[in-house]
């Protein structure tokens, strides 16, 4: 790449050029602690794949972008994932790994909104794919987003290669074309790491429970629901509503509470997307049911509480009434109800509560 020869030969500070009307990274280190694809090129070394689902994927340079084109047209329940992947050590160095946090950042954008994305740090001894990982938000379709994500802990062995990649997964049933301006990574000392960038969101962390949230809010099951108690099932899904007023002040993540009154899984498979309750959002615009999934989960048994963990940026679209309601649908072969009288209550603060690792 162009610009990765021009940081090779001169070292510690480059200001890249490019298109003048695009955001650009400044290179802040030496060669071996700095690596930057800006796609001016044919891309060189990135590697797609899929997984879960139907959906197939294909990524190539296009005008100085990378560009991951998906079709998810054949995968009816849209349970799947897609990524663009690049080894960074070599030509980073691994060792210097032990004592240095990785910084990853990119440009990215997207022709459907919103939608999520998540970067992923990894090596070839990496056991825990969840780890070294983080989730951003993209609220509006066709603008650029920076994101980035710094590793903590991060303990490659000395014969391991070190991979990033960027993630999209359960994005709907339809093409979707996500955009990388350029992407770097970098070694810096974890005591000087900026924050990062984009309201990186933990994957599925564990929250504190119920009792502690100092508010909540009941959940309308009148508006809009299919079904006169709260259930899903084969043709059978539940909306819940809520007020936007009700959110004023809350900051950072929500969880919503779920009571299980009777279940009936489907029988025990290899398939680990099969009995799942979807949530997914309603737009207050048109009324309409947003594709990307906010977040899958397996019902507790009868009697039982479900404890769903809602992302900031859902929080957030449900304060402003952008988003009026939740939609909870059934994957695979599920009937589950729900206690209709204690309702859905969604739990919240009016601080950021940091979570605990994610699962």
């Amino acid at each position: 790449m162009a610009i990765r020869s021009l940081a090779t030969r001169f070292g510690a500070v480059v200001i890249v050029l490019g298109n003048a009307a695009m955001s650009e990274p400044a290179v802040r280190a030496t060669p071996d602690a700095f690596w930057i694809d800006h796609f001016d090129d044919a891309p060189d070394g990135w590697t797609t794949q899929t997984g879960s689902g139907e959906a197939v994927a294909a990524f190539a340079a296009k005008d100085g972008v990378g560009v991951l084109e998906i079709d998810a047209t054949a995968d009816e329940r849209n349970v799947w994932w897609a990524i663009m992947r690049h080894r960074i050590a070599p030509p980073l160095h691994v060792t210097a790994m032990r004592d240095r946090a990785v910084r990853i950042t990119a440009r990215v954008r997207t022709d459907s909104a919103p939608r999520r994305i998540n970067m992923h740090v990894n090596h070839t001894s990496t056991t825990d794919f969840h780890s070294h990982l983080k989730e951003y938000d993209l609220a509006e379709a066709g603008t650029w987003y920076e994101v980035s994500m710094t590793t903590d802990g991060f303990s490659p062995g000395e014969e391991d290669e070190v991979f990033v990649q960027i993630a999209a997964m359960d994005w709907g049933t339809r093409t979707y074309r996500l955009e990388v301006d350029w992407i770097t990574a970098e070694l810096i000392d974890p005591r000087d790491a900026p924050p990062d960038l984009g309201m990186p969101l933990a994957y599925r962390p564990h929250l504190p429970p119920p009792a502690v949230w100092p508010r909540s809010v009941a959940a309308d099951l009148k508006a809009g629901s299919r079904a006169p108690q709260l259930a899903v099932g084969k043709g059978v899904v539940t909306r819940l509503d809520f007020p936007s007023e009700a959110f004023a002040g809350v900051r950072g993540w929500g969880l919503l509470t779920l009571t299980t009154r009777s279940l009936s899984p489907p029988p025990d498979g290899d398939d680990p997307d099969n009995g799942l309750v979807r949530i997914r959002e309603v737009l207050a615009e048109g009324d309409r049911v947003v594709e990307q999934t906010v977040i899958d989960f397996r019902p507790a048994a009868p009697g039982g509480v479900s404890a769903v963990p809602i992302n900031p940026a859902v929080m957030a679209r449900l304060a402003s009434g952008r988003t009026s309601g939740l939609m909870l649908s059934p994957l695979g072969d599920i009937e589950a109800a729900f206690d209709a009288e204690t309702s859905a209550q969604l739990h919240m603060s009016d601080a950021v509560a940091e979570p605990g690792p994610g699962r």
